[in-house]
């Protein structure tokens, strides 16, 4: 019910209200970002810029309503902003930890969570493809907790009953 009345509100207001949301709901504004990030990796940077690592971007000035040149240092997209920090080196070890500790989560334990921490970590990835950023935050933080989880042997040959035993 709520969800209809929400959807007949704003199909009513969508040309006030809801106005840039409408206009710019079919605008693609991320195209350009990328295509000025892949030009502003030089042959020798894709092994990264390291942790002040920019690239030159046209950003909208709303007091100059002009773009201005700007040097930014975040591309909204998780693996991107890997690269852009740390190259294919660092994407290749973000992988090379996170992928394996999925595995063993999923595939090699003996409890319900430890396979929940192998699909947090396998979630995860495939959100650092649209946009999971690696910043510190509370779900970046539960993924490295859950690879901590998987990569322990301990833990994943733990019965289902100890665990909910001991909570």
């Amino acid at each position: 019910m709520l969800v209809i009345s929400a959807f007949f509100i704003f199909e009513q207001r969508k040309g006030n209200d809801f106005k840039l949301i409408s206009s710019r709901a079919s605008e693609d504004t991320r195209d350009g970002v990328f295509s000025y990030y892949f030009n502003g990796l030089k042959h020798h940077e894709w092994i990264g810029k390291g942790m002040n690592g920019t690239y030159l971007c046209p950003v909208f000035d709303k007091v100059t309503a002009q773009d201005q040149l700007i040097d930014r240092d975040l591309i909204e997209c998780g693996y991107l902003q890997l690269m852009l920090k740390g190259g294919y080196i660092e994407v290749v070890l973000f992988l090379l930890i996170t992928i394996p500790a999925g595995i063993l989560g999923l595939f090699f334990s003996k409890n319900g969570l430890s396979k929940a921490c192998g699909i947090i970590i396998f979630l995860w990835l495939v959100d650092m493809i649209p946009y999971g950023l690696p910043t510190i935050s509370i779900r970046y933080m539960l993924v490295w907790f859950s690879v901590g989880v998987c990569y322990s042997k301990t833990f994943r040959n733990l019965k289902e009953e100890t665990i909910v035993a001991s909570a």
